[in-house]
Formats: C-alpha cells, structure tokens, sequence
C-alpha cells in the first residue's frame, strides 16, 4: 500500500528533475516574430486566408471550442542551418496544430508538454 505523503514527495521529486532536464536538452535559438492572430468559432481545415492582427505575448484570449490562430516568422540562421530546430508552444491550448508555410508539420497538446 502506498503511503501518500511519500508518493507527493516522489512525484514533485520527479516534477522537478523535468523541470531542470528541460532546461539542459534544449536551447532557445529565438522566437516567433511579426505575430499576429485571429480569433473564431469557426473551425478550419487548412491556414485561413484572413486578415489577422496584431497580438502580445501573455494575451489571454478565447473560450470553449473556440480557436486562435496565430501567425508569426522564424529565420533559420546560418549558425542554426545545420542542426534541428524545435517549436515550443507556450499557448497553453488543449490542443495546437502547427503549421509551416502552410503544411502541417505536428500537434501540441497537454499530454505531449513534458520532454
């Protein structure tokens, strides 16, 4: 039978050691610049071809079943041209489909966050 308060110690133990390993796997190269959205209810299949606009990182933004779609530029830069670049979402979005000059390329979501 496990004993609770030793199973929180473990776990927040395990939490942590994440939270320094995330730190040590990855290093930011930079971030998405010129971002704009648009906020909708309407659910798209492919990149909208809307006018969107201006948006801050931190804005808090939608509600249920409601989508955000955000647009931004990210230079691969010579010093980074010959190694792999990974996205991070910060969005906090249950659920996030990436795309690159119009192609999807992968889905963030709540269960995939850990490294």
């Amino acid at each position: 039978m496990y004993n609770e308060k030793m199973k929180r110690r473990v776990f927040s133990k395990l939490e942590n050691s994440l939270k320094i390993y995330e730190r040590l796997i990855f290093t930011e190269v930079g971030q998405l610049q010129d971002v704009k959205a648009l906020y909708t209810h309407e659910h798209f299949r492919s990149v909208p071809d809307t006018e969107t606009e201006p948006i801050t990182k931190g804005t808090v933004w939608g509600d249920e079943w409601g989508t955000l779609w955000v647009k931004g530029s990210f230079e691969v830069t010579d010093e980074t041209a010959e190694t792999p670049v990974y996205a991070l979402s910060e969005c906090g979005g249950a659920e996030q489909l990436f795309f690159i000059n119009g192609v999807p390329k992968g889905i963030f979501n709540s269960k995939n966050r850990e490294f």
